[in-house]
């Protein structure tokens, strides 16, 4: 099923103006036509169902003709995940995520990242993609890139989790998460997280855990995280 995303799409209004990227599709890649249904999204829970009352490619003007809301994910799950050399894997993780239904995202530099910039309009893009796939409601919130630092210090209500590599294996997170709470957790780069940085974490709240024995990738221990904490 194709889906459009509209995210100023209200459950009040009856009519509105597509934006012009997704008016484009619609009109000259799809050849919709005055009269077709439109399924639409607005990343804010809304599921909706649009009649086009007439094209245009830079703003098809539209009807509303059903709507459907969706609750938002619980728990909330926030991933952090440091930077790693990859552009493609880090982009491969942010479409996963979504599809499985994060609730929030934080990049992050740490002292062993070895990327230090990073492309928030496209991984927006991206995003915004990844949850028209899907068909998801919700689009995640996304923070813009931040330090290790920064981020251990931040409010968060939930669990708060850091994945380190040395901690003994029956320190798993899967253990150590209540089922059903919200929570955060740090996944460290390919060089993992340095013993200062755990230190200053733990001071922060975070409790150290384990994702098993297997070696895992950056991008893959981090979906690995999220599919244990929606559990």
């Amino acid at each position: 099923m194709q889906y459009y995303f509209q995210p100023d799409l209200q459950i009040t209004e009856k009519h509105f103006a597509l934006t012009p990227d997704e008016s484009h599709h619609a009109v000259k890649v799809l050849r919709h036509n005055a009269g077709d249904i439109l399924n639409i999204l607005n990343g804010k829970g809304g599921k909706f169902t649009a009649r086009i009352l007439e094209t245009h490619p830079k703003g098809c003007a539209m009807e509303v003709t059903g709507f459907v809301e969706e609750p938002a994910y619980s728990p909330k799950i926030h991933i952090a995940l440091s930077l790693i050399k990859s552009r493609e894997r880090i982009e491969w993780f942010l479409e996963k995520a979504i599809e499985i239904g994060v609730t929030e995202l934080s990049f992050f530099t740490s002292h062993q990242s070895e990327k230090r910039g990073l492309n928030e309009e496209r991984l927006q893009k991206i995003a915004v993609s990844a949850l028209k796939q899907s068909g998801n409601t919700w689009l995640p919130k996304i923070n813009a890139l931040t330090s290790f630092d920064k981020l251990i210090k931040s409010e968060e209500t939930g669990m708060k989790f850091i994945a380190y590599c040395p901690v003994d294996e029956t320190e798993l997170l899967r253990q150590k998460h209540t089922s059903g709470s919200d929570a955060i957790i740090l996944i460290g780069p390919e060089g993992d997280f340095t013993q200062d940085e755990v230190n200053n974490a733990r001071n922060n709240g975070f409790v150290e855990v384990s994702l098993g024995t297997n070696r895992l990738r950056s991008e893959t221990a981090a979906l690995v995280s999220l599919v244990y904490l929606k559990l």
